[in-house]
């Protein structure tokens, strides 16, 4: 299925692509390390392997890449932000499983998130 992209985000308006599966069983949200957004190559396969298995994929951008900065954002900007992505992610893409995932920066940031949400 072709990928969706846009914008979503509160103060600041932020990138997202959606990978769709054709045989959709749920949802990830991937979040990005600290050395490269949404679109690099790693990101992108990963994403399309996912979603050839089931899974939507939902990736974005945090503030600081959308921005063209290097230094990361606060541990409760990028929270914030993955709750957003999470909240758009499941408009789009609602029902089934919900997975939270990242690479490295992405990742740690993705788990504080959980840590401090009721997400189901």
């Amino acid at each position: 299925m072709a990928d969706e992209h846009g914008k979503f985000g509160g103060n600041a308006d932020l990138s997202w692509c959606l990978n769709r599966s054709r045989s959709r069983q749920g949802l990830l949200v991937l979040a990005h390390g600290a050395g490269a957004g949404m679109d690099h190559a790693n990101m992108t396969a990963l994403a399309l392997a996912v979603a050839h298995v089931g899974f939507d994929v939902f990736r974005f951008n945090f503030p600081f890449t959308q921005a063209g900065r290097k230094r990361v954002d606060s541990k409760s900007v990028s929270t914030a932000t993955i709750e957003a992505a999470v909240s758009h992610a499941q408009m789009l893409s609602p029902g089934g499983q919900l997975l939270l995932g990242g690479h490295s920066f992405g990742g740690r940031m993705a788990s504080h998130a959980y840590s401090s949400t009721n997400w189901a």
